[in-house]
């Protein structure tokens, strides 16, 4: 297995607020998800049910889709918390990316490379609302690697992209954290890696943060 690479932040750093990373790296776009601390997962994951299943879900693919919360077993890494980010996560990922008879995705998953989504929570006029922050890799020239891709962003609220309003200033704002996390841990990682397919599947090492990462891998059964 290649040498994966190691980030460490220093003492006293006051590292990004982390709980959990969720890999999907045989998803197209493959995908690295980070997760919220515990008590941002507190805020909006902590009582929705564990799989939701939306209209856009066919009864025929809806096994598949509740496949991908059973294949870890049991184990501290299924707190609740984690299974219902991960299913809105996958939720809102296939809305924005998946090919169905009925529909076409919101976005071409074949114009991305990878994927780093953020997911987090907050309480906004005492409702609880499930974010989350994508920041799109593309046009990475495997000819000419690991070169110096694009990265597109964007946010959803509760499954919905969020559109400025009015200013610049105005919300969504990505938050300094997911600029952390891309700049210092995910992008001189894809830059060690041999290709994307290498980056996928070996995510980085981080050390020093707040407590242990909790680690989930997925990988498609279909």
């Amino acid at each position: 297995m290649p040498k994966r690479y190691k980030f460490t932040f220093p003492l006293s750093a006051n590292p990004p607020n982390l709980a959990v990373r969720l890999n999907l790296p045989s998803h197209k776009p493959s995908t690295r998800v980070y997760m919220g601390g515990w008590v941002n997962l507190d805020m909006a994951y902590s009582t929705l049910s564990s799989i939701r299943t939306q209209d856009y879900i066919t009864v025929g693919e809806e096994e598949k889709h509740l496949n991908h919360l059973r294949n870890l077993g049991t184990g501290p890494n299924n707190d609740i918390r984690i299974l219902n980010a991960q299913a809105h996560f996958l939720e809102v990922f296939d809305k924005l990316f998946s090919i169905k008879q009925d529909r076409s995705p919101i976005m071409d998953p074949n114009k991305l490379d990878f994927i780093v989504a953020l997911v987090w929570g907050d309480i906004v006029q005492r409702k609880a609302i499930r974010y989350i922050d994508f920041f799109a890799y593309h046009k990475i020239n495997q000819n000419n690697w690991p070169g110096n891709p694009e990265v597109s962003t964007w946010s959803t609220g509760d499954g919905k992209i969020l559109r400025k309003k009015r200013t610049l200033l105005s919300e969504p704002n990505l938050c300094e954290d997911g600029m952390i996390i891309n700049g210092m841990i995910e992008a001189p990682s894809r830059r060690m890696s041999r290709d994307i397919i290498d980056h996928a599947y070996h995510p980085p090492e981080i050390e020093g943060l707040d407590s242990p990462l909790v680690e989930r891998m997925i990988t498609l059964l279909y």
